[in-house]
């Protein structure tokens, strides 16, 4: 049930204090138009605030609205034009092997992609810079202007090589530059991980599951902060997956059903990062792995699918479900206008976006280039315009971004394509949200939604960006409304700031990336690492006075001091580490 919506005078807000700009945010004359058209909040870290948002219906129809929290990319790439204006790629099925396992067998002879794309317009799929080497199976995400890939296969061959390499690819300079290997396991194993799940949840990139070179399936879930030397190992997946559908829900990593040995599962597993701990949800209504998720205001969907059945035969899925967290319930929404498996996806602008994959079963197989947007506001899919090439088992995430991929069996390509369009993802903002998600707007009336900034949800002081995606049921499109938080440090804390840098034994001093400040006080502490420039930050309440400082790194000797803060001041503490063991 929908909560009911409350008036402006119920909710007892001081707009006045608030920096709101009044100017309803523009939309189409058949879309929902929103007051105030943005946000703009300045707090102290650990106050809440709400703020009142006005939404317009001024067509003849009543309207479903659906409100999300989005990421800071609030401005979203030119909406898909109409079919009729698009000049693309012509959507093609290509006949050939797929297989949903982990990959293996003789190489096979590259089936012909997909014609060659026109050229690309604001309304269809635009070629990025190709990664450094061939890839399929690995784990995408994206965050602040940069796309991240890790893991999965890099080559063919009878054993196709799995890698625990990856690349960061920088919008501004189009270019990709490696990351840090996936770590080993204690045995010694090295980190090679096949179609491992990855998202980005507050800041953090989340990596866990895919199938290792025995077969089996990896448990460990592995987090990084970009710029960092390496990876951290946070939490053991007692029911590991390859192959599952993924989404981030409510600050919560989902897997949707996966591949083992065999694939095909009903197990719906749920991380949540600052428990570090792995649970169950309600299980998915019917076996499954390779399909596509997204969440979407409030609920996490699902459509397409892969399963294996007894016999050597596998089945394909063009069912959609969507979960409801609050009632741990499945529901059948509209099916695909085909079965699809080992697509791109994305959830953006109150859709979940799937392009290419693999059709059909076990006797009619094939890869295509065709892609659809499921809308939640109004239960239907649609096309979108095909990709540029026929492709199955790409890394995919917010953009839309279409990364690697296999044009048959296991033949992996360098290609990444990224579909304007669908830049505002649903994302997890933990100090926004919005009251209720999902509202009926009347034909030429209003009704009052609540947004909730809460600064208790930040552990610095710190400017933050974001938006509400709102989509409707009406044929028009409104704009994200930009909201923007300037979270200000609580009168008794200080600032403790500096660098940390290493000398040689031939006098040169340097900065040192990554290294390690760790700061204690009487009953706790934190661990901070310097960036690539050798600096650390950290606002601290003054009550925690005296602090004890400890910085090292690897090769390095460390230093210790003790240090006590002024409120509302800076404290400045370099460090200069001398090389360890020491110089001849």
């Amino acid at each position: 049930m929908r909560k009911a919506v409350r008036g402006l005078a119920a909710l007892g807000i001081l707009a006045a204090t608030i920096g709101l700009t009044a100017t309803p945010a523009s939309a189409d004359g058949d879309a929902i138009t929103v007051d105030p058209g943005s946000v703009a909040v300045t707090l102290q870290l650990g106050q809440p605030r709400q703020v009142a948002l006005s939404l317009s219906n001024p067509t003849d129809t009543d309207a479903t609205v659906s409100l999300d929290g989005a990421s800071s990319a609030v401005a979203p790439a030119a909406a898909p034009a109409p079919a009729s204006a698009r000049t693309a790629t012509p959507a093609v099925t290509i006949p050939t092997k797929t297989t949903g396992h982990m990959l293996g067998g003789k190489k096979l002879t590259s089936a012909a992609p997909a014609p060659a794309p026109a050229t690309a317009t604001a309304d269809g799929w635009n070629s990025q810079a190709a990664l450094p080497t061939v890839s399929m199976d690995s784990a995408v995400g994206v965050y602040k202007g940069k796309v991240y890939s890790v893991g999965g296969v890099v080559g063919g061959g009878f054993f196709p090589p799995l890698t625990a390499g990856g690349y960061v690819y920088d919008q501004a300079s189009d270019s990709w530059s490696a990351l840090p290997d996936l770590p080993g396991d204690s045995l010694g194993h090295p980190g090679l991980r096949d179609k491992p799940a990855g998202a980005f949840i507050d800041g953090t990139f989340y990596v866990t599951g895919g199938w290792v070179n025995d077969g089996s399936t990896e448990g460990s879930t592995l987090a990084y902060q970009p710029g960092a030397a390496s990876w951290t190992n946070v939490a053991t997946n007692e029911v590991p997956y390859a192959a599952a559908g993924t989404a981030v829900l409510n600050g919560k990593l989902y897997q949707v059903g996966g591949c083992r040995y065999t694939c095909g599962s009903t197990d719906v597993r749920v991380f949540d990062p600052v428990a570090k701990k792995w649970s169950n949800a309600a299980p998915y209504p019917e076996r499954t792995a390779w399909t596509s998720c997204g969440a979407v205001a409030g609920r996490l969907y699902c459509a397409g699918g892969y399963v294996d059945n007894p016999g050597g035969t596998h089945a394909s899925s063009g069912a959609t479900y969507a979960y409801d967290p609050d009632t741990d319930s499945w529901t059948r929404m509209a099916d695909m206008p085909e079965s699809l498996w080992a697509s791109a996806y994305t959830a953006s602008a109150g859709q979940l976006v799937v392009s290419g994959g693999s059709t059909g079963s076990t006797t009619t197989t094939g890869v295509t280039n065709r892609g659809y947007a499921y809308k939640v506001a109004t239960d239907t899919w649609s096309a979108i315009p095909a990709a540029p090439k026929a492709l199955y088992r790409s890394g995919s995430a917010c953009g839309m971004y279409a990364v690697g991929g296999s044009v048959s069996k296991v033949n992996p390509v360098a290609d990444t394509s990224l579909l304007a369009g669908y830049g505002t993802c649903s994302d997890y903002v933990p100090w926004l949200s919005v009251s209720p998600k999902r509202v009926t707007v009347p034909a030429h009336g209003s009704a009052t939604v609540t947004v909730s900034v809460d600064t208790s949800k930040l552990d610095q002081p710190r400017n933050q960006t974001a938006a509400l995606d709102i989509t409707s049921s009406l044929p028009g499109t409104t704009p994200p409304v930009p909201v923007s938080l300037d979270a200000t440090p609580p009168p008794s804390w200080g600032l403790l700031t500096g660098t940390v840098s290493g000398k040689n034994c031939a006098g040169t001093v340097a900065p040192l990336g990554d290294a390690t400040v760790e700061v204690d006080w009487d009953t706790d502490g934190t661990v901070l690492h310097t960036n690539a420039s050798g600096e650390y930050r950290r606002w601290i309440d003054t009550a925690k006075n005296p602090l004890t400082m400890l910085a090292s790194s690897d090769g390095w000797r460390a230093q210790m001091r003790s240090v006590s803060l002024t409120a509302g001041a800076t404290s400045t503490q370099n460090f200069t580490l001398a090389a360890y063991p020491g110089c001849k």
